[in-house]
């Protein structure tokens, strides 16, 4: 099976979802109490100085560590493109499903893009929800929201300048910060595909090591810096041109690493 067919992704994608339930659910939580642990200790440090004045100062940093930890979480995701195929059991039952590999890739794309944003949104409910009742029992106030405060803070994103148009800067900053991001989650997808143990921590080892040398190359080699002559703008096409040219790279790489993989392959690595 090599065309692509959208109502045989769709039963894939199905199926997909239905095995990996338990760990979608591991997930959530596991996403809610790191949340919900981060909240509870910025209420303890202000235990003495919670009061009226400062729950705005006090969503704020929790908004601040939300923000964090969606990033965190998002760019590791990729690194569970390949999770449901650790055991041999498991490659056999996902590998031997009546679809094509496209299809097959695409139902872990989505799971571990749209899925993990899902599986964030809920997580971030439970933690509000339960660093509400711990204030209310702490602190005798349930200290706002930080869903509330994340909806502000939207709304004051998307302020327009007087003559109804939008900040150019703002912009620009915002298609840099989206092409790093796709960037690095595609840099994760690749090491998901590639490492079958430990991939997410052997992923940024790699990128650890490369961002170095190509640190030592800036420096040994004098390597000119961007031209500043139209500041931001330059900037931002020049990071978004080459940011994208690389996840497009490294998702065609994933897609073609996970075409090749097999039942029977390496401990370390998936071919």
């Amino acid at each position: 099976m090599k065309q692509f067919d959208l109502s045989r992704f769709w039963l894939t994608l199905k199926a997909d979802n239905v095995l990996q339930w338990k760990t979608s659910l591991r997930l959530t939580l596991g996403m809610a109490f790191v949340l919900t642990t981060n909240y509870i200790i910025n209420s303890l440090s202000r235990l003495d100085n919670l009061s009226e004045h400062h729950i705005s100062n006090y969503n704020e940093v929790c908004w601040g560590m939300t923000l964090f930890c969606f990033i965190f979480f998002m760019g590791i995701g990729g690194c569970f493109m390949a999770n449901n195929m650790k055991t041999k059991q498991q490659r056999i039952a996902f590998l031997s499903l009546p679809s094509s590999n496209l299809e097959k890739f695409l139902s872990r794309f989505l799971w571990c893009t749209v899925g993990f944003f899902l599986f964030f949104c809920v997580a971030m409910v439970i933690a509000d929800l339960l660093r509400a009742i711990f204030c209310l029992s702490v602190h005798g106030n349930a200290c706002g929201s930080v869903l509330a405060y994340h909806f502000d803070m939207l709304d004051i994103a998307s302020y327009n300048n007087p003559n109804g148009n939008f900040d150019m800067e703002i912009v620009y900053a915002v298609i840099m910060v989206t092409s790093l991001a796709l960037y690095s989650h595609s840099v994760y997808l690749l090491g998901g595909v590639f490492f079958r143990k430990f991939n997410w921590i052997l992923t940024t080892v790699v990128c650890y090591a490369v961002s170095s040398l190509l640190a030592l190359l800036t420096y040994y080699f004098d390597i000119d810096p961007v031209a500043e002559s139209d500041g931001l703008t330059t900037t931002a096409y020049t990071v978004t041109g080459v940011c994208l040219l690389l996840t497009v790279f490294n998702y065609w790489a994933s897609y073609r690493l996970f075409s090749r993989s097999q039942v029977i392959c390496n401990k370390i690595v998936n071919i």
